[in-house]
């Protein structure tokens, strides 16, 4: 049996069901009836008895499909607003990767005038070159390199930054040369962004000290991607079913990020694992590196 859930809000639904009412309300007053001896107008009652029924069936199975679609509409908008949200948050992440690269401009120039100036004997030029650049080099050195993937470097790297502001202890391993070209951009800010922001979030509602995010990212074969996450939680995730549910206040526009993630992991052929483990959030993302057309489709997994 499958339970229909109808929303307060669905003034329609709740309409369909006044038919069911009055229908069992007519049969039960056929008990308090004398029911009449032609055997035509016993025919008719017993006919309109079948059709009451028929009709009851075709309104539950109607409701059913009324409120399926309703739950994909409102799927599909939030949806939509959570793909608005990212792409101004897209922008940002182009914003830092043109200053990267701006920054690694201005360092070849550096070295190249430091290399003249060295020729030329004017040391004390350097150091006063030096001095003058340190506290600028020291500042954008936080932007490390992670991975020669540009968007995939620039949401790490904006992460690591978010982490440090809110008093996160977060560790961070990429392995050498991990291919992540086959990923769209935006599907790189959605998975791995989604899934860096639950951490960062969940860990920062924990007391000072256990505020901690693990990551690894990793390629488990030469055909699978790894995006390991473990984070400190203080809060137990609700469950519905095998679906985790938003801790957050404003669950209306919270709470997409997983499914929008667990969409794109089987698009890529992967699984997306969630696991809590006492005060622990353990979340672990296996993409195929295959080519589209080629990938074997895992499913998503839900623990």
């Amino acid at each position: 049996m499958k339970k229909i859930n109808i929303s307060n809000n669905n003034v329609f639904s709740w309409y369909l069901l006044i038919v069911p009412i009055l229908s069992l309300m007519i049969s039960s007053s056929f008990l308090y009836m004398d029911f009449p001896k032609p055997v035509s107008v016993q025919l008719f009652m017993f006919a309109g008895a079948v059709l009451l029924y028929f009709s009851n069936a075709a309104i539950f199975i109607i409701l059913e499909k009324y409120t399926d679609v309703m739950n994909k509409i409102k799927y599909a908008e939030l949806y939509s607003v959570k793909r608005d949200m990212e792409t101004e948050h897209f922008q940002n992440i182009l914003k830092i990767n043109d200053h990267y690269r701006c920054f690694m401009h201005d360092v070849h120039s550096y070295f190249n005038s430091f290399r003249l100036l060295a020729l030329n004997g004017e040391n004390n030029k350097i150091v006063e070159i030096i001095d003058e650049l340190k506290g600028k080099i020291q500042k954008e050195t936080n932007l490390a390199i992670y991975s020669s993937n540009p968007v995939f470097n620039a949401i790490l790297s904006e992460r690591v930054s978010k982490a440090k502001e809110l008093d996160v202890e977060l560790t961070l391993f990429v392995e050498n040369h991990i291919n992540v070209d086959f990923i769209s951009d935006a599907d790189m800010i959605s998975m791995f962004g989604n899934l860096l922001d639950n951490a960062i979030e969940a860990a920062e509602k924990c007391d000072p000290g256990k505020r901690n995010v693990n990551i690894k990212v990793f390629m488990g074969t030469n055909y699978f991607l790894i995006f390991h996450i473990e984070n400190s939680s203080n809060i137990k995730v609700k469950r519905e079913g095998d679906r985790f549910l938003t801790s957050k206040a404003d669950s209306k526009h919270h709470g997409l990020g997983i499914g929008i993630v667990m969409s794109l992991a089987e698009k890529y052929g992967g699984s997306l694992n969630l696991v809590q483990k006492g005060d622990l959030f353990v979340t672990t993302l296996t993409i195929s590196s295959f080519v589209e057309g080629q990938n074997a489709n895992f499913g998503t997994q839900r623990v």
